[in-house]
């Protein structure tokens, strides 16, 4: 049964800096994933390239762009938010782990 997760919440899931499968879900300001146990990589964040869950939270939240009435950031912030996805299997792989504040 999907999760449904209010971006009010201010939770990974909603956060634009957090690449794990998910879409906008059709109720307004909410984001749907398929479980709680659903993983994603932190990008430019202060887990950077740590596996985090999708309620998770961290203080640099920012509205996932995918979003509806979102602000999109513009320069150097765009190119350094706007990075490919992972394939879940180097996700699952670790390669890209490592532990916070290291």
């Amino acid at each position: 049964m999907p999760l449904l997760q209010a971006v009010s919440d201010k939770r990974c899931i909603s956060c634009e800096r957090w690449h794990g499968r998910r879409k906008p879900a059709s109720e307004a300001d909410a984001v749907e994933v398929e479980s709680n146990a659903t993983r994603g990589l932190c990008i430019h964040g202060p887990w950077h390239r740590s596996i985090r869950g999708v309620r998770n939270a961290c203080g640099h939240w920012l509205r996932w762009s995918a979003l509806s009435g979102t602000a999109q950031p513009r320069g150097a912030e765009a190119r350094r938010l706007f990075l490919p996805c992972l394939p879940d299997s180097a996700i699952k792989s670790g390669l890209f782990i490592h532990q916070h504040g290291s």
